[in-house]
């Protein structure tokens, strides 16, 4: 009974992965359930995650040898890659070792 029906039952949040009891995912879901933004690694609720990421994503770095700009939104990086900021970083390296005059 308790493992299949009953609605008190514990069951890990597919967010945050928090144990709550399975008639309040709900509102969990709306209220409480929080993640780490895989780009600025902030915690913020899952219903403003899709918000901030765009946010995040026309985030700007200054190239502190030349003054460049460089968009985080126009960075060409993989679907699969698992940092926007790592991907940044690199960029911002690839920039300074091979174009930064």
């Amino acid at each position: 009974h308790e493992e299949e029906l009953c609605p008190r039952r514990p069951v890990a949040c597919s967010n945050c992965g928090d144990s709550i009891p399975w008639e309040e995912q709900e509102e969990h879901a709306l209220n409480e359930c929080s993640v780490i933004c895989g780009i600025c690694y902030n915690i913020v609720p899952i219903v403003d995650y899709e918000e901030l990421t765009v946010e995040c994503m026309e985030e700007v770095s200054l190239c502190d040898q030349c003054s460049l700009v460089i968009q985080l939104d126009k960075l060409p990086f993989s679907k699969d890659s698992l940092c926007y900021r790592d991907t940044l970083d690199q960029q911002m390296a690839y920039h300074k070792d091979a174009m930064c005059s």
